[in-house]
């Protein structure tokens, strides 16, 4: 979005075709999640007026999948939107991917806020009070067929005691997935984005190997300060402190767990021999020790960025 670029019949058509993908989210939510990608891609390399098209084509995708519905097609129009402006600007600018990713995972956190908990707050309730009378119903559905069976099987009392515990979880269970997936949406999203757009503009800030991805020194600061922050929020005993504290932990547990990925990864890199068997074999721990591995992930991640480990390697490599 940062200079117009010629724009051709079949772009204008290829950019409205990627907006209308937006009136299947109203059926498969995920495509929502993946939209900023593609609606990006189409400013960095065709430029502001075929963006627009596609905008406004996602727009009138979104409003004819909630069937006419405009308050619905707003709340869904602002979980992609922003973030596809945000991913073309910093594409464009040629500012730091790392920027480009936080900042697209904190848009699509907030649009999925708003879909969440501002209905609830528009009536006057907590953020996630609709959420928690719905999972309430649900609960209650349960129970009564719990109790309708003549012979309760054997484990099914002490599931029931675990399932009516649920509705005082929600603000925590949605606030850890909210984030989660906001985080790992905006990280798919700006590498998707910017793999597409590489292939038509190549002067286009060059990005890091992953095995050198590393968190900044304001991470790390920022990160003291959410934890500040968090703990006097808990201590204040403020409404939904217990969904914050959790959300200020996978905010940070999320970044140190990728780059203790590519702290696997650059070590794979650096053993021509056993890098392979390397991968397969951290890959695997991973998947199999969900979601226990993502906190040790985080806990390498960490001791990464405090003690330098891969950069001293290479200093060391490059002092021989």
């Amino acid at each position: 979005m940062e200079k117009e670029r010629k724009v051709s019949f079949m772009h204008i058509l290829f950019a409205a075709l990627i907006g209308s993908a937006a009136f299947l989210g109203a059926y498969v939510p995920l495509l929502l999640l993946l939209l900023p990608a593609f609606l990006a891609f189409v400013a960095v390399a065709w430029g502001n007026v075929c963006f627009a098209i596609a905008l406004a084509a996602a727009a009138i995708g979104v409003y004819t999948g909630c069937g006419g519905v405009i308050v619905s097609a707003l709340y869904d129009i602002a979980i992609f939107a922003p973030a596809a402006v945000i991913i073309a600007l910093v594409i464009n600018k040629k500012q730091p991917h790392r920027v480009g990713v936080a900042a697209a995972s904190g848009a699509l956190a907030l649009g999925g806020y708003l879909l969440l908990c501002l209905p609830s707050l528009l009536a006057g309730k907590d953020p996630f009070a609709l959420l928690t009378e719905g999972m309430v119903s649900i609960v209650e559905s349960l129970t009564a067929v719990f109790k309708s069976m003549s012979e309760v099987p054997v484990g099914m009392a002490d599931a029931l005691e675990y399932i009516q515990l649920l509705p005082s979880m929600v603000p925590e269970m949605a606030t850890m997935l909210l984030v989660g997936a906001a985080m790992v949406a905006g990280f798919a999203n700006y590498i998707i984005a910017y793999a597409l757009s590489r292939r038509t503009v190549k002067e286009l800030k060059p990005m890091a190997p992953f095995r050198l991805w590393q968190l900044s020194r304001s991470f790390t600061w920022g990160a003291l300060i959410l934890l500040l922050g968090a703990m006097i929020v808990t201590n204040r005993g403020m409404i939904n402190a217990a969904a914050i504290s959790v959300a200020v932990q996978t905010i940070l547990v999320g970044p140190f767990a990728l780059s203790g990925m590519c702290f696997f990864e650059f070590i794979a890199s650096v053993r021509a021999g056993s890098g392979a068997l390397i991968r397969i074999v951290v890959y695997a721990a991973v998947a199999l020790m969900m979601p226990y591995s993502i906190i040790g992930l985080a806990i390498i991640g960490m001791a990464d960025r405090i003690f330098h480990i891969r950069k001293k390697y290479i200093d060391n490599i490059a002092q021989r």
